[in-house]
Order: C-alpha cells, then structure tokens, then sequence
C-alpha cells in the first residue's frame, strides 16, 4: 500500500493544459502552496485584497482605473496566476523579482508614450509588497486575520 500524501502521477498525454488552444502559453505555475510570504507580506492578506477588489469591480457603477490595474496585475502575478505585469517574468515571485518588477515600472514612469498610472500601480504595488512602504495602494475595505 502506497501511503504517500500526494496524488500519483497519472498517464495523461503531454501538450498544452484542457481548454488551451495550442500553441498557447499556459498561466505560470502558481507558488507553493506552503509559501506564506509574497515579499513581507502575508500570502493570505494579498488574497483578501484581491477578492474584496474583484468583488467590488464586479458590481454595476464601479469605477476602474489604470492605477488600479494595475495593483490588480500585480497582485495577481505575485500569487502566480498571470506574467509580470511590467516584466513578463513568469516564474516564483521573490524579492528579486518583484524588485526588478519596481525597478522597470520606474523606468516606464520616466518614459514617454507609457500609461504612467499603470505603471506608478505596479510600482506602488511592488514597493508594498517589499515592505519598502506601508501605504498599501488600494484604498478599499477588506478583511484579514494576520497569521501570527
């Protein structure tokens, strides 16, 4: 008897993930599911701030901003659901990436021709995320329990 705690693997053919067109790049694998920290802050808090955003852009009359975007792309790419929202990195989220991450949306609000609020969001959301600020960039209400 096999008492591993995990699934076997099963035989399922190689090729792109069910309901991908082929040729089509799969999401990013998502991160560990025992990782409790995205930079300094606590995985479950980044999750608490995405469903109270999504939950309140999904009601009629919401206002939707670049700005707001973008904290959505980046949250979203720090819990390994899409590409960097600014670098495309498409692997772990570390401290390495989401600095490099801050790093190009700064040069992207100094350049010409690029939707700066999208980018000051990614940014802001990055530096939050490093524990480099303390504004988190969302002003919205959400619920979280701190896992102390």
């Amino acid at each position: 008897m096999d008492s591993t705690p995990w699934p076997q693997p099963t035989s399922a053919p190689a090729g792109p993930a069910q309901g991908w067109p082929a040729g089509a790049v799969p999401p990013p694998p998502a991160a560990a599911p025992t990782a409790h920290l995205i930079g300094v802050r606590e995985r479950a808090q980044v999750e608490a701030i995405v469903t109270a955003m999504e939950q309140e852009r999904s009601r009629p009359q919401s206002f939707e901003s670049k700005f707001e975007d973008a904290i959505l792309d980046t949250y979203h790419w720090a819990l390994g659901r899409r590409p960097g929202p600014v670098t495309g990195h498409a692997g772990p989220v570390d401290e390495a990436a989401l600095d490099r991450e801050d790093d190009v949306a700064d040069e992207l609000i100094h350049s010409r021709g690029v939707p700066r609020d999208y980018a000051v969001g990614v940014q802001h959301t990055a530096m939050w995320l490093l524990g480099q600020t303390e504004d988190q960039p969302w002003s919205g209400l959400y619920h979280w329990t701190a896992n102390h």
